[in-house]
C-alpha cells in the first residue's frame, strides 16, 4: 500500500509534466515542432533536418533557441 508521500510525489510529478506541456505549448509553432520532434518523438538533429528541408547547424540553433525559450516559461527566468 502506498503512503502519503508517495501520493505527494506523484502529484508534484503530474503538476509539473502538465506545467512543462502547457509551457510547450504556449511557444511559437516552430519552436513546439521542434520540441515535439526532438525530445517526444527522439528525432535526430539530422533527421529533424531531413523532415524540415533545412540544414542541420540551422536546426541545432534553432533547437538552442526553442530551449531556451521553453526554459524562460517554466522558470520564469
Amino acid at each position: 500500500m502506498r503512503d502519503r508521500a508517495e501520493d505527494l510525489f506523484s502529484e508534484t510529478q503530474i503538476v509539473e509534466k502538465m506545467d512543462i506541456l502547457e509551457s510547450i505549448a504556449s511557444l511559437g509553432e516552430s519552436d513546439r515542432e521542434l520540441i515535439v520532434l526532438r525530445y517526444y518523438q527522439g528525432l535526430t538533429i539530422k533527421e529533424i533536418a531531413a523532415i524540415t528541408g533545412k540544414p542541420a547547424s540551422t536546426i541545432r540553433y534553432a533547437i538552442k533557441r526553442a530551449e531556451a525559450r521553453l526554459r524562460f516559461k517554466i522558470e520564469g527566468i
